[in-house]
């Protein structure tokens, strides 16, 4: 017997661990990737080899099993995926206990509704990806319904948790691929699957996970996902992981951009405007606002507040200076005045740039595009209620947001 429910160590256990040290000091073995899996009796296995030499696994994959809550606190800080199902009646309340002894010790424990085990490829994939975006060590899930077998008779056809359980290293680094062989939807599968490690450790709090955060955006940079370069560029911006840098910024950036990413765009268009690691040029941040604000949708958003901005200050637009004739003669008092003012309700472009403008002036340097949506819905309603003074200078901005609001409600949105 490998293992017992009174959770002890035995012969059994002792002759498996002594085999998985003879075959990693004998054969070339990466130290570093070590993987343990196991349903039942064999996760239980998993759990009390991990207990007793914590750095063996890179990471496991526990299918239906359960042990000794106490001793799974050893565990809080490693890389672990649970499966169980709602009916089994030992693993259930088991891992239940488990997840809830490593959250009181601070482990971060990703977790979902019930899952449906006999839900299609594409909704499958969106339940991992749901838990992956959590950037949690431990990922606990539970199927809805079923029993202690049942459990097993799906865990392993779930190609998600197993790229996910490749994607871990004992230190944390990134798995370096080779590109020769793969095909296009392969690289871009398994880059997806890198940038979501580099996002667990780019929102960690310390220079030892910036760091990391790096190497996995660089590798997923090296795969081709279009979003990695942003990333590299947000790190030099910041100083995480490596030395502030503007000009390493601008460069990524403008990478990030020219691989389409939508926020690189806007983001580069910044670094022109400011003259960030670039010469300021602000034909040139317009064009990439301009670029940025393209799709027309929430992350575009910045994108459009950059082009509003700027062409309000009267910046990046084009020039027709006054020729020397016209120049050397006195103006008259008509033409120190400005122009008058076309309504905002006429012109759909202003009415769509300014209401980006009204909700997101105050967030132009924060770069924060989850608040977006909060802001949107939470202020929406009220934008169609905001009553403006007569003296106001934003007064046409507000009216612009009412008309919008009206023409949105009229549209179904």
């Amino acid at each position: 017997m490998m293992t017992t429910d009174e959770n002890v160590w035995t012969k059994g256990l002792t002759l498996v661990t002594d085999l998985i040290h003879d075959v990693t000091n004998t054969y070339a073995v990466d130290t570093n990737r070590i993987y343990g899996t196991g349903q039942s009796q064999g996760g239980m296995a998993n759990i009390a080899i991990s207990d007793k030499y914590p750095d063996l696994f890179a990471a496991q994959f526990l299918v239906a099993c359960q042990w000794n809550t106490q001793e799974m606190e050893a565990l809080k800080d490693k890389n672990l995926w649970i499966l169980v199902s709602a009916g089994d009646t030992k693993a259930d309340p088991g891992m239940n206990e488990a997840g809830s002894r490593g959250e009181k010790l601070g482990t971060k424990v990703a977790t979902a509704p019930l899952w449906n085990s006999h839900a299609d490829f594409k909704s499958m994939a969106d339940l991992v990806r749901q838990i992956e975006k959590q950037d949690a060590a431990i990922n606990y899930t539970v199927f809805q319904n079923g029993n202690h077998m049942y459990t097993w008779t799906f865990a392993y056809n779930i190609p998600g948790i197993r790229d996910w359980l490749y994607l871990q290293t004992l230190d944390n680094t990134p798995v370096s691929f080779n590109e020769s062989g793969l095909s296009q939807g392969e690289k871009h599968e398994i880059a997806g699957e890198v940038l979501s490690q580099g996002l667990r450790f780019y929102n960690g709090k310390t220079e030892e996970d910036a760091a990391k955060a790096l190497a996995y955006f660089k590798e997923a940079d090296k795969l081709g996902h279009m979003k990695a370069a942003r990333y590299i560029g947000l790190l030099y911006q910041e100083g995480r992981g490596v030395p502030k840098n503007d000009k390493e910024t601008a460069s990524w950036f403008k990478k990030g951009a020219e691989d389409g990413d939508i926020t690189s765009q806007y983001l580069l268009g910044k670094c022109y405007e400011d003259g960030t690691g670039v010469e300021r040029d602000y034909a040139l941040a317009l064009k990439w606002y301009r670029k940025s604000a393209e799709r027309g949708d929430i992350i575009a958003a910045p994108g459009m507040t950059g082009e509003s901005l700027l062409l309000e200050k009267g910046l990046g637009g084009e020039r027709n200076p006054p020729s020397p004739a016209s120049s050397s003669r006195k103006p008259q008092p008509w033409a120190m005045r400005p122009p008058k003012r076309p309504s905002p309700l006429s012109d759909p472009h202003f009415l769509t740039h300014n209401f980006t403008y009204f909700f997101t002036q105050s967030l132009q340097n924060s770069f924060i595009l989850k608040t977006y949506p909060f802001i949107f819905c939470s202020t929406w309603k009220g934008a169609y209620n905001v009553q403006t003074p007569v003296s106001d200078p934003h007064r046409h901005r507000a009216a612009a947001c009412r008309a919008l609001h009206r023409k949105a409600a009229h549209s179904g949105c």
